[in-house]
């Protein structure tokens, strides 16, 4: 059951990335300076930024620490809802933006949903 919705995180990755044109262009995210781009972008950037915080979140929600980080979320969360707080995380620690997207997306939800 899990696989499967990780395939179809996958899926809407790569469905997301079509969206913005070529799919060879679309938007990298190996660093947070380019997430925070791309959650702050058009559309189809939101969409993959969405997309991608939503795969983060899915994987932390069982339970697995990552990157040292665990989130605890309680409630149902919107994509759109997981991509603002990543983008005001972002915002609040520009010295954080040359990390690794995961990282910081990690440490962001860890913040806004922490176990208690």
């Amino acid at each position: 059951m899990r696989w499967s919705r990780y395939l179809l995180i996958a899926g809407c990755l790569l469905w997301a990335g079509g969206a913005a044109g070529d799919p060879m262009n679309a938007p990298s995210l190996q660093s947070a300076d380019d997430l925070y781009m791309a959650c702050g972008g058009g559309e189809a950037q939101r969409r993959v930024c969405e997309g991608y915080v939503m795969g983060v979140a899915d994987i932390m929600e069982t339970g697995i620490v990552f990157n040292g980080y665990k989130m605890c979320i309680i409630t149902v969360v919107k994509a759109e809802q997981l991509r603002a707080v990543l983008l005001k995380w972002l915002q609040q620690h520009p010295e954080r933006r040359s990390y690794s997207g995961a990282s910081v997306t990690a440490a962001a939800l860890a913040e806004a949903f922490p176990c208690r």
